[in-house]
């Protein structure tokens, strides 16, 4: 018989033994049926079981007979199985790897460049696909030298109406109003320039520029630019906060 497995027995060991095993079994009843010490109930018990083990023994080797007419299917059936095991695993290892690989893809992938606007720009030296909308919008207009002076007159007047509208801290120790803009100073604290014109509306605070006055033996303290102008927008954003509740 054709080896199954890692531990195989040939067939006919196995009949081998079992003969063997059944004549050593009859022996030793023949010779215990011999002495006068049993009873012939006795012996006959004794047969009766031989009997039945025996038909056991040869209902076995008769459904290893059957079953060895197969081997050559189960072989068969066998490889099928590791075969399937074995794609099932290739499967399995290539559906893992496309997982990981799309995940790397989606970080590595490079962005959409618009090739065609570069183009153009390279061999016309002009881009002629912006939208119409733009020239709409226009360049903003500066005044000329003799409007300033009466534009800058004007807007002193609004600061100085606006200033008179509020009420100002006890420990303001200087305001002081010129070209549009208001110097507010604290003495030992800040010192602020401010104008009118908080994105676009005259009627509302905009902080021109900031500076702290506090500090410590070694100097004042310095604000980096961007520092100076995130604590700026606070401010304007509470100023017209408190406005709109006043108002």
């Amino acid at each position: 018989m054709a080896e199954l497995g890692q531990q195989t027995v040939d067939f006919s060991v196995l009949v081998s033994r079992a003969a063997e095993e059944s004549f050593l079994s009859l022996k030793e009843l023949v010779d215990k049926s011999k002495s006068s010490d049993q009873m012939d109930s006795d012996k006959k018990i004794y047969l009766l079981k031989y009997l039945v083990k025996t038909q056991q023994r040869m209902l076995r080797l008769n459904v290893l007979a059957k079953w060895c007419q197969q081997v050559r299917l189960i072989q068969y059936c066998q490889q099928l199985q590791s075969t399937l095991s074995s794609h099932e695993a290739c499967f399995t290892q290539a559906a893992n790897s496309l997982f990981f690989m799309h995940e790397g893809l989606q970080q590595a992938r490079a962005p959409i460049y618009d090739v065609p606007s570069a183009i153009e720009v390279l061999l016309t030296g002009s881009y002629q696909r912006l939208p119409k909308c733009i020239e709409d919008v226009g360049m903003l207009s500066t005044l000329a030298e003799e409007q300033q002076k009466p534009a800058l007159k004007k807007l002193d007047t609004l600061v100085r109406s606006k200033l008179l509208e509020v009420t100002l801290p006890k420990e303001i120790s200087e305001v002081k109003v010129s070209d549009g803009t208001a110097l507010l100073c604290v003495n030992g604290e800040f010192k602020v320039l401010f104008t009118l014109g908080y994105r676009g509306h005259l009627s509302m605070w905009r902080i021109l520029h900031l500076e702290l006055l506090v500090g410590e033996r070694s100097g004042l303290v310095k604000l980096e630019e961007l520092r100076r102008h995130a604590l700026g927008d606070d401010l304007e954003r509470r100023m017209q906060q408190q406005q709109r509740i006043h108002s």
